[in-house]
């Protein structure tokens, strides 16, 4: 699982993707997952749990 550093120190957080839920409520039929920006990189977190790296986020957002 990739880490990324934030903050000014050394402290890295590496995020604890179990505890992320999908609501059953929102999802539509064109429902992909939920999408995760991080400073360095864009996520994307299926249905079924697989995460995938999508892009480098400056490449995405500028």
């Amino acid at each position: 699982m990739p880490t990324s550093r934030v903050g000014l120190g050394s402290h890295k957080y590496r995020p604890y993707l179990p505890q992320i839920t999908i609501a059953p409520d929102l999802k539509g039929a064109s429902y992909v997952g939920e999408f995760v920006i991080s400073q360095a990189k864009i996520y994307l977190i299926a249905p079924n749990g697989q995460v995938s790296e999508i892009s480098d986020t400056f490449i995405i957002l500028g």
